[in-house]
C-alpha cells in the first residue's frame, strides 16, 4: 500500500499511483482474511497474537485494509493531478528514506524470525539466532 503514496510523493499525484495503493490494500485484505479464517477456533480466545479492542490482530488488519480501500477510492475521486514534486526537499527525502528503512527492517526481522524457510507455522523463537539454520 505504501508504494502508491510513495509514488505520489516522487512522481506527483496521479490516479495510477492510487491504483497501486488500492491493489496493495486489496491484497492485504485478502491475506488478513485468510489468516482470520485459519485461526478461527470455536469458543477459543485469540491465539498467537495480541488483542486490540477485543479483536484479533488479523481482524484489525482486515478492517484497516477496508478503510484503506474506502479512503483511497475517495482520493481517486478528487480532480487534482499534479506534476512530479521536487524530491530535493529534505522532508521528501526523509520520508522516502524512512519508508525504505522500514521495509528493510521488516524484511530483516522476517528473515531472522523464520530463516530461509518458506513456512514456519507458529514461530516461538528467532529461528536464525537460536541455531536452527
Amino acid at each position: 500500500m505504501g508504494m502508491g503514496f510513495l509514488f505520489n510523493l516522487i512522481f506527483g499525484v496521479k490516479r495510477r499511483n492510487y491504483a497501486v495503493t488500492l491493489i496493495g490494500a486489496l491484497i492485504l485484505g485478502a491475506v488478513s482474511s485468510r489468516f482470520m479464517l485459519i485461526h478461527i477456533v470455536p469458543g477459543g480466545p485469540a491465539t498467537t497474537a495480541g488483542v486490540f479492542m477485543g479483536m484479533h490482530q488479523y481482524t484489525v488488519t482486515a478492517l484497516g485494509a477496508v478503510a484503506a480501500v474506502v479512503y483511497t477510492a475517495f482520493l481517486m475521486m478528487l480532480p487534482v493531478e499534479t506534476e512530479s514534486l521536487s524530491t530535493t526537499c529534505i522532508v521528501h527525502k526523509a520520508v522516502i528514506w524512512l519508508f525504505v528503512a522500514m521495509v528493510a527492517a521488516n524484511t530483516g526481522s522476517i528473515v531472522i524470525e523464520a530463516g530461509w524457510n518458506a513456512d514456519i507455522t507458529d514461530p516461538h523463537a528467532y529461528y536464525m539466532i537460536s541455531g536452527h539454520v
